[in-house]
């Protein structure tokens, strides 16, 4: 079973963020933040999680920046091996606000990503969260 976007059942992802306070949430129905429905026909968007699809190799990072770090990794479903980018907002900003707004956008991007195909462009395949400040994909 892929974790990749629109790929999987919504259900066994196990995050939605919440179309309301933009949060992730690991609720049903109702937001764990602040409330807001996060039901089936809320809007909410489901979000996987990387350990359901990936293990990230021991050692080193591939790469890292101020606040994001490329991994080496193995797709648990048929051992094919990965590069993980994880962004860390806790390393971003201090505000919860500012924070809350780079995951939106964060998840923005990857989805749109998920779709482009050129030679000048990595492919992403997958794109989630590990928690609700490290992001993936």
């Amino acid at each position: 079973m892929s974790i990749e976007s629109g790929r999987r059942p919504a259900d066994a992802w196990g995050m939605k963020i919440c179309p309301q306070c933009l949060e992730i949430s690991q609720a049903d129905v109702r937001c764990d933040v602040c409330g807001g429905d996060v039901g089936e026909t809320s809007g909410a968007v489901e979000v996987p999680r990387l350990e359901d699809g990936y293990v990230l190799d021991a050692g080193p990072p591939l790469g890292q920046g101020s606040f994001a770090e490329v991994r080496a990794a193995t797709s648990r479903v048929d051992a094919s091996r990965w590069a993980i980018k994880l962004v860390d907002l806790r390393r971003a900003t201090t505000s919860a606000r500012v924070r809350k707004q780079l995951r939106a956008s964060f998840l923005r991007e990857a989805s749109a990503l998920t779709v482009l195909r050129h030679p000048h462009i990595v492919t992403v395949q997958a794109f989630g969260a590990q928690d609700a400040d490290t992001l993936f994909m």
